[in-house]
């Protein structure tokens, strides 16, 4: 299995991460075979109609069909074809380049090709703050479904404490966890940051 990952920079500033197939690169550093040679140029008319560039089908489809590339020229083949389009400075990188965590990887950031890959902490403080206020409003929306069921059956001592639940989940502090948040210097110290009573989520 490959440690190349192909990374170029989104128009937000955040990165691509492409990942070449595995078995792609075993067919096309290989023997081929992975499509027959009646269906090359219907493979490669399919996607250019995608809008990948003519040369670059043409030889992402037959080094599928007739493999014999080194790994180099298949990551290449790769990278022309299934970076996105609005991807820019495209470079292959080593899997231990990339952060370990992955919990910001919408955050990465890089400077210039070559440079080392950060975490963007302005937007991982806006990633973590809307993932706390989606999984406070989804548990509230599910408690308030479970009270009512409570009600229903005549479970009325679960039912008040689903409603107490609720109470406290909407009385969340927010300009005190807005606060930390802010004050978060790092990926580490940002996730260390949930409320007690809400589902911590990935």
């Amino acid at each position: 299995m490959t440690t190349k990952r192909i990374i170029s920079t989104r128009p937000d500033g955040g990165l691509y991460v492409t990942h070449p197939s595995p078995w792609a690169l075993n067919v096309m550093t290989g023997a081929g075979g992975a499509i027959a040679p009646e269906r090359i140029e219907s493979q490669i008319a399919s996607k250019v109609a995608r809008g990948v560039g003519a040369q670059a089908a043409r030889t992402l489809v037959e080094a599928l069909a007739f493999g014999d590339l080194t790994e180099a020229e298949a990551i290449a083949a790769i990278q022309a074809t299934d970076v996105p389009t609005d991807g820019a400075n495209p470079e292959v990188r080593e899997q231990a380049d990339l952060p370990t965590d992955e919990t910001f990887n919408d955050a990465w950031q890089r400077a210039n090709v070559g440079d080392p890959i950060s975490v963007n902490m302005p937007r991982a403080r806006d990633i973590h703050g809307k993932r706390i206020a989606i999984a406070q409003t989804n548990e509230i929306a599910r408690l308030k479904i479970e009270e009512r069921m409570e009600r229903l059956r005549g479970n009325t001592a679960q039912a008040n404490q689903h409603a107490a639940d609720i109470t406290a989940l909407e009385a969340l502090n927010v300009s005190a966890l807005a606060t930390q948040i802010a004050a978060a210097a790092t990926p580490s110290a940002l996730t260390a940051i949930w409320p007690a009573k809400v589902p911590r989520t990935a």
